[in-house]
C-alpha cells in the first residue's frame, strides 16, 4: 500500500469522531431536508437553524470534504450530495442520530474500561444500565427508539414475509418496540390475533404507531426478565437476544420455555455472525452491542445450542434481508 494511502487511512481515523458529531449536528438541524428545498448559503441556513453563520459554514465545509453535502465556491452555495440525500430517508437518519448521539459518544470514552472488566460502558460512565442512563440526557431515549424503529423499518416487510403464520392463531412479539413488525404481519394475516409485549415506557410510542396504522394490536406491559405472558401459540423475538450476554439469554429463553406449551413455536429474528465472513458493519455492531450491554452477534450454531439447552427443537432456518429467521418448537 502506498504511503499516501496509509496517510489517508490514518487521517480518517483521526477525524472520524469529529465528523460523526458534525453529522449528528447537521441531522439535528435538519440540514439535508432544508437543502432538499433548494440550495442555500451558510447565512440562509443559519437563520433557519438558529446557528452562528461562520461556524456553521466551517462545519459544513468539513462535511463537504468527506462527501457529505456539496459546495460551490463561486457562489458560496451549499446543496445536497448523493450521500447527504440518503438522510432524507427518515429511518436512516434516525439510526445515525442515535449512533452518533452525545450519549453514545459519552459511552465510547469508556471502551478501555470495558475491555479490562465485565462492566458495560453505561455502567462505567453513568453507574447505571443502558436503559436507565439514556434517560439522563434529554431526548436520548426518544432518539434510541426512533433509531431502533428505523432498523426494523429497513427490512420489516422482508422479515414479515419470511415468517410463516398460516398455522398460528395467537401471536405475541416479545420486546417488539413500537410494533412495526406486528403491523406488517397483520397486513399479511389480517385474521390473526397479535399482541405486543414491551416495557411500560414504550406503551404510548407503540400505541401511537399502531393507531396510525389503523391496526388492532393488543399491548401488554412488562419485562421479559420477570415473566413472559402465556396463552399464545407463536412467540416472536426480533433483535433482542443479541443485546445480552449468554447467561442472560439462557435466563430469557428459560422463561420463554416456561410460558410455552409443548408444540408452541418460538421464532427468532437476529443478525448472525460467522467467523471469517463478517463485514465491517457487522463487526461494528458486534462491538457496539458489547460495550453497551455485554451483548454480541452470535452464529447460527451458537443460537441453536442456546435453544436446545432450553428444550427447543429447531425447525427451519432462512434469511430475510440482512436478518436471519430461526424457527423452533417447544419440546
Amino acid at each position: 500500500m502506498a504511503q499516501n494511502d496509509l496517510d489517508c487511512k490514518l487521517n480518517m481515523l483521526l477525524i472520524g469522531p469529529q465528523i460523526g458529531m458534525l453529522l449528528f449536528s447537521a441531522l439535528e438541524h435538519n440540514i439535508p431536508a432544508l437543502l432538499a428545498e433548494g440550495p442555500k448559503t451558510a447565512s440562509q441556513l443559519s437563520e433557519l437553524t438558529s446557528t452562528v453563520s461562520d461556524k456553521l459554514e466551517r462545519a459544513l465545509l468539513q462535511l463537504v470534504s468527506v462527501g457529505l453535502f456539496s459546495y460551490n465556491p463561486n457562489t458560496n452555495i451549499f446543496s445536497n450530495s448523493p450521500l447527504s440525500e440518503r438522510f432524507l430517508e427518515k429511518n436512516l437518519a434516525n439510526l445515525y442520530k442515535f449512533s452518533l448521539s452525545p450519549w453514545k459518544f459519552e459511552t465510547l470514552t469508556c471502551i478501555p474500561g470495558c475491555l479490562s472488566s465485565n462492566f458495560t460502558a453505561p455502567e462505567l460512565k453513568f453507574h447505571q444500565s443502558m436503559d436507565e442512563s439514556m434517560s439522563l440526557i434529554p431526548g436520548t431515549l426518544e432518539i434510541y427508539h426512533e433509531g431502533m424503529a428505523g432498523v426494523t423499518n429497513l427490512n420489516s416487510r422482508e422479515v414479515a414475509l419470511a415468517i410463516d403464520l398460516r398455522s398460528s392463531h395467537k401471536i405475541i412479539d416479545i420486546g417488539g418496540g413500537d410494533g412495526t413488525l406486528l403491523i406488517e404481519l397483520s397486513k399479511i394475516y389480517p385474521n390473526l390475533e397479535f399482541t405486543l409485549f414491551e416495557q411500560p415506557q414504550i406503551r404510548d410510542i407503540a400505541l401511537k404507531k399502531i393507531n396510525q396504522a389503523g391496526k388492532q394490536i393488543n399491548f401488554i406491559a412488562g419485562s421479559c426478565f420477570e415473566s413472559i405472558p402465556s396463552g399464545f401459540d407463536t412467540y416472536i423475538i426480533k433483535h433482542v437476544l443479541y443485546s445480552y450476554p449468554d447467561d442472560k439469554v439462557m435466563e430469557f429463553l428459560g422463561k420463554c420455555r416456561q410460558s410455552l406449551n409443548v408444540g408452541n413455536r418460538l421464532v427468532i429474528i437476529e443478525l448472525m455472525l460467522e467467523i471469517g465472513q463478517s463485514t465491517l458493519l457487522e463487526r461494528y455492531l458486534d462491538v457496539h452491542l458489547m460495550i453497551l450491554n455485554n451483548g454480541k452477534i452470535r452464529s447460527r450454531g451458537q443460537l441453536e445450542s442456546l435453544l436446545k439447552a432450553n428444550h427447543f427443537r429447531v425447525l427451519n432456518f432462512s434469511s430475510a434481508g440482512s436478518d436471519y429467521v430461526l424457527e423452533s418448537v417447544a419440546i
